[in-house]
């Protein structure tokens, strides 16, 4: 099963050309009064915690990586509490650690993302490392998978932003300790235009600011952990078949 990289000792027992790594993607910000700090952070690594758990057949060999947990919050950075690196500078760390990855003979990475901010830059990052280092590096963050079917969905997506019931269903279910139930409230985006939403297919800068007051978008009231349940399910799957291709991808390239 995966290997947590603090654990292993010289020589990397069960490197092989084959091995993925996997660095979870994270972020400290504000996510309204009901949700901690870390939420992004706690989502990447619990849903990895399921998917690498009890797998059902012969894993690949993975090596995962201690959580990124600072990210480019920019979008956030004037709620309390949001810590924030510069897009540029989230790209060089994710680049300085894909290379000395590489320097392991990894040749595999898959960026695993639970924060907005970061789905641009770890993209570049990918690119980047592709052409410095020759490695296959995939990006992708766990809403990339979609949302089960036959899960009612309280609101449109789009429409839950930031600290809604998609992110406030899943940590019912994964950490529901850190929940502060009798602090959820609905806070919903008024846009200034109608194509202008922050999830929408025209992409546009905005920040918290633009679209509610308070640090949260979205409508947390209508969570519950049975729809973080089977968002979670669907996501193990989703990310198992993800990492098994990425093991049994025809890699390194010719050139």
């Amino acid at each position: 099963m995966a290997q947590d990289y603090l654990r292993l000792y010289a020589g990397l027992e069960g490197l092989g050309p084959s091995s993925v790594a996997i660095l979870p993607l994270g972020a400290v910000e504000t996510h309204g009064p009901h949700l901690p700090l870390g939420t992004d952070t706690l989502i990447a690594e619990a849903l990895l915690d399921q998917a690498l758990g009890d797998w059902p057949e012969a894993p690949p060999h993975l090596l995962r990586l201690p959580a990124l947990w600072l990210g480019a919050s920019g979008e956030h950075e004037q709620g309390r509490g949001t810590l924030s690196l510069e897009a540029d500078a989230t790209i060089g760390l994710i680049e300085a650690i894909g290379g000395q990855v590489a320097r392991t003979g990894v040749q595999r990475l898959l960026l695993f993302n639970a924060h907005g901010g970061n789905v641009a830059v770890s993209q570049i990052a990918a690119l980047n490392l592709r052409r410095q280092h020759g490695l296959l590096v995939a990006s992708a963050h766990w809403l990339d998978f979609g949302l089960p079917g036959g899960v009612e969905q309280p609101s449109p997506p789009a429409e839950d932003v930031h600290g809604g019931w998609m992110e406030t269903s899943l940590l019912l279910h994964l950490a529901p300790e850190v929940v502060r139930r009798e602090e959820i409230a609905d806070n919903p985006a008024q846009t200034p235009a109608p194509s202008l939403y922050p999830a929408g297919p025209v992409s546009w800068g905005w920040r918290t600011s633009d679209l509610v007051t308070g640090s949260w978008v979205g409508y947390p009231e209508a969570a519950n952990a049975a729809i973080g349940a089977a968002m979670s399910a669907y996501v193990v799957i989703h990310l198992r078949r993800l990492l098994s291709d990425l093991a049994a991808a025809d890699w390194p390239a010719a050139s």
